[in-house]
């Protein structure tokens, strides 16, 4: 199936970019290889283009489940930064779920949860493994399937990223709590509290993913672009540059 890159009209970004840095940042990508690869090559010559000292590539998480390009998709995301790129690997709460799998700390409740409502399943029959419910089994099958390099990647992922006035991660931020005080449930789990806070007193914006929508939304205090990859056929990525920002996407036609 075609992919069509499309490039929106730039606009205003509640902060500006550090100086010298442009960033980019690509939203849930749930085993969508063949949106991921041609959304990053636009991305990278996007930000090579533009003048900087600095070109910097977050990736949100959720790298697997819901989706089948499982092996594409880890082949992508643990290759080495291109030339003169930043690239920052965020965990989302679907790749806790895959690490704490690797470690046989996963409840049978918690097994049944990831495979069956949140797409793990998927996950395990695009890496051709049969029907496991024991956390041993689990973790044995997985890390025999896995190649040593891809569960390298899911032991390095970070769980924010700051650049100047915009924090990144995978679900957002506890508004009550200091930057330096946040919780890992919070940063791949959170939803209401930080969507919809009371008030704001953190003095970043947050670019983030996890909670879907058929459009990125931009508020005063947050970006978010998951645009549900796994089910629209679309996945989104965010340019900023100076005092510039515009949405990037790749859709299947």
């Amino acid at each position: 199936m075609a992919v069509t890159v499309k490039r929106g009209e730039w606009a205003a970004a509640p902060r500006a970019a550090p100086p010298g840095t442009v960033l980019a940042a690509i939203g849930d990508i749930h085993a969508q290889a063949g949106l991921l690869a041609p959304l990053e090559e636009a991305v990278r010559q996007d930000l090579q283009a533009l003048p900087a000292t600095r070109r910097v590539l977050v990736r949100l998480g959720d790298y697997l489940d819901r989706g089948t390009e499982v092996r594409d998709t880890l082949a992508l995301v643990s290759a080495a930064a291109p030339p003169g790129f930043e690239v920052v690997n965020l965990m989302g709460n679907h790749d806790l779920c895959l690490l704490f799998a690797l470690d046989a700390e996963l409840t049978e409740p918690q097994i049944n949860t990831w495979l069956f409502r949140n797409g793990g399943e998927e996950s395990l029959m695009a890496l051709g493994l049969a029907d496991v419910r024991s956390a041993d089994s689990l973790r044995d099958s997985l890390r025999a399937a896995l190649q040593p390099e891809h569960a390298a990647f899911y032991r390095d992922l970070d769980l924010q990223h700051r650049e100047g006035d915009y924090l990144f991660v995978h679900a957002g931020i506890d508004p009550d709590r200091s930057l330096d005080d946040q919780e890992v449930i919070d940063l791949v789990w959170i939803r209401d509290r930080f969507l919809y806070p009371a008030s704001w007193p953190h003095p970043v914006v947050v670019v983030h993913g996890h909670t879907p929508s058929s459009e990125p939304e931009v508020e005063a205090h947050r970006i978010g672009i998951d645009t549900g990859a796994f089910y629209s056929g679309r996945l989104t990525a965010l340019e900023i540059a100076d005092t510039r920002m515009r949405f990037v996407t790749a859709q299947r036609d």
